[in-house]
């Protein structure tokens, strides 16, 4: 079975074109889906990163 590619804040803002801050308040409406990690950090699915950008009509 294949993983499904895991990004970091800054890697998915880049990927969407958009400040950090942006992606964090999109985890915190619940728009954006996220994986809270031990260390306070969170990472983003590839895949739910690229479909928040199609929703929203973001160019790369």
């Amino acid at each position: 079975m294949d993983e499904e590619v895991s990004l970091r804040v800054g890697d998915a803002a880049d990927l969407l074109g958009i400040d950090a801050k942006e992606v964090y308040r999109a985890v915190e409406r619940g728009e954006l889906a996220a994986s809270h990690l031990a260390d306070h950090g969170i990472r983003l699915r590839r895949s739910d990163v690229e479909a928040f950008r199609e929703a929203r009509q973001l160019s790369p």
